[in-house]
């Protein structure tokens, strides 16, 4: 995995996770939302999961740790009666926060031994982004659907960006 972090235009950074040929961006709108994509120079529309997936492998040290700490702080202060989380997959489930709910794309984070899954799924119901390769989800930090959890999201975000070089393994 490698690790690219950058200024952007809202005078935040952009911050780039990159496996072969799919990268994950996570950043930070002039409005404090935030926002995770998945971009494959494959087909992302493939029913093929691992196109549309991110791996977070322990080996990937600083980057593991910091989705660790978020899948925590979620699982653990969350209401178990939140739609949030699935505690029988390991899994945090995120639904955009971009409109309707039912119409959006959503992310799903699963624990393993060693590793995060970032699985994004586009929702087929609509072909509101057909058009787009790339799967967008936003964390709302107002008027969350989630309420308060998205901060958890931030904070990650924030970790990461303090890192100039965070220690990673190399493919």
């Amino acid at each position: 995995m490698k690790f690219n972090k950058t200024k952007n235009e809202h005078n935040a950074y952009d911050v780039k996770l990159i496996e072969g040929e799919k990268e994950l961006l996570i950043t930070l709108d002039n409005n404090r939302d935030l926002y995770m994509s998945i971009t494959n120079n494959k087909d992302l529309d493939k029913k093929y999961n691992d196109y549309r997936s991110i791996y977070i492998r322990k080996e990937d040290d600083d980057i593991y740790d910091s989705f660790d700490l978020l899948y925590k702080c979620l699982m653990y202060t969350t209401p178990k009666d939140n739609k949030l989380i699935n505690e029988k997959e390991n899994s945090i489930i995120w639904v955009s926060d971009d409109g309707i709910e039912e119409e959006q794309d959503y992310i799903v984070i699963t624990r393993y031994k060693d590793y995060y899954r970032l699985l994004f799924v586009r929702n087929n119901m609509y072909d509101n982004h057909k058009q787009n390769k790339n799967i967008v989800i936003k964390f709302a930090t107002s008027s969350s659907r989630y309420n308060e959890c998205s901060s958890y999201f931030v904070d990650m975000y924030h970790t990461l960006i303090q890192k100039e070089n965070p220690k990673i393994y190399k493919k």
